[in-house]
């Protein structure tokens, strides 16, 4: 979703988006595979849901990039798990959007790689997707309209029903959700969407 010029727009006071100093996380560094030199997959902006879908199929596709990573961020429950995987993401990996008109969906070990340069929202979907499924929790990509546009950006939802909680690596804040204007939702298992 490399369309979300208008993102940072309308954001409540104290929650931000955009460059952010991150920690140094070679400690993980071990816990992470070196990637190959390409294996970014790049697609022209297209329908989001195609996106989605290949989002899934990364995830599955990469899945042992983060298998060790996740047992460290396991936490006493549900709600303090989701937490530490927001932060561990939000805190060790910069934030940086795509080329206009591509889009790159990078496995885990590639947006470990590229965190000093920065990854968008569609990378930190698929590396938070990736630590939810070794960890169990139930998940879904989200995707949002603002004011009416295209669809803009992507995030995850975990939890199920009511009990829910909100992965957005860009913003600043764990289980924060910007208003959109419209959303739908990709349940993503060890099946795919």
């Amino acid at each position: 979703m490399s369309t979300h010029d208008h993102f940072a727009l309308a954001l409540p006071k104290g929650v931000t988006s955009g460059f952010r100093p991150i920690k140094d996380g070679s400690a993980y560094d071990a816990l992470i595979p070196r990637p190959n030199a390409k294996d970014t997959v790049i697609i022209e902006d297209g329908e989001v849901t195609d996106t989605v879908e290949l989002m899934g199929k990364t995830v599955l596709k990469y899945l042992k990039d983060t298998e060790r990573l996740a047992e460290q961020l396991k936490g006493r429950n549900v709600k303090e798990t989701c937490y530490k995987v927001w932060s561990f993401l939000y805190h060790h990996i910069q934030y940086r959007l795509d080329e206009p008109g591509l889009e790159q969906l990078r496995r885990p070990a590639r947006s470990w790689a590229d965190r000093r340069e920065g990854i968008d929202c569609d990378c930190f979907s698929i590396f938070c997707s990736s630590l939810l499924l070794h960890l169990g929790i139930p998940h879904r990509f989200r995707i949002a309209k603002y004011d009416g546009g295209p669809w803009q950006h992507v995030y995850v939802v975990a939890g199920e029903g009511k009990t829910h909680w909100i992965l957005d690596p860009v913003l600043s804040a764990f289980d924060f959700e910007k208003p959109y204007t419209d959303k739908k939702d990709f349940p993503m298992t060890l099946q795919g969407i």
